[in-house]
């Protein structure tokens, strides 16, 4: 995967990520979409809600997967229109581990959110989603998110915290040609 794109903020002019870590895409009154970073996307909720709010400062976290291996990861916090939120990212990873709290609170406390969020890091981690040799595993599920590879401009999928690009995916799949599956679509905020 390629390093993260980077965009301008339309509001403050800021250079920020293009992924969620840093920016929000918005379509204008016409349609098109605009990069804004989360600093003044929060803003601009908090005063159409005409609520007050101040940027939490949320702290890294390092939590270790089944193998002993260390993850760290940066929590931001999201306001919109349904609620509140607060989302780990894996540091260091164009895609990785992620996990989001939401709240329909505006005034629920961002460090018991990004607490919800590291518990469900924690608990991603302790899972192996797939087999040794990197094939899905028959009889059991794997829990994945769908995201977009920028090298091939194509989706990818995102499983135990690698990118796997869709034409692997697919390969994958095609180890248990004639077998049925359930496919089942969810919130990121959910957990399952």
């Amino acid at each position: 995967m390629a390093d993260e794109s980077m965009d301008e903020c339309v509001v403050c002019g800021k250079r920020v990520s293009t992924s969620w870590r840093g920016s929000v895409h918005r379509a204008d009154d016409d349609g098109k979409y605009r990069c804004v970073c989360l600093a003044c996307a929060n803003a601009e909720v908090a005063a159409k809600l005409e609520i007050s709010y101040t940027p939490p400062t949320l702290a890294d976290v390092t939590l270790h997967d089944r193998d002993g291996v260390a993850h760290t990861f940066m929590f931001v916090e999201r306001l919109s229109p349904g609620g509140k939120s607060v989302v780990g990212f894996e540091r260091g990873e164009a895609e990785g581990y992620q996990a989001q709290a939401l709240s329909e609170d505006y005034e629920a406390n961002a460090v018991s959110l990004q607490h919800a969020a590291v518990r469900k890091l924690a608990r991603s981690l302790s899972r192996r989603e797939l087999e040794h040799d990197g094939q899905l595993p028959l009889d059991a599920p794997v829990r994945g998110r769908i995201s977009w590879d920028r090298d091939n401009a194509a989706p990818a999928i995102i499983i135990g915290g690698r990118l796997i690009t869709w034409e692997r995916f697919g390969e994958m799949f095609a180890t248990y040609e004639g077998f049925h599956f359930i496919l089942e679509m969810y919130d990121h905020s959910d957990e399952r």
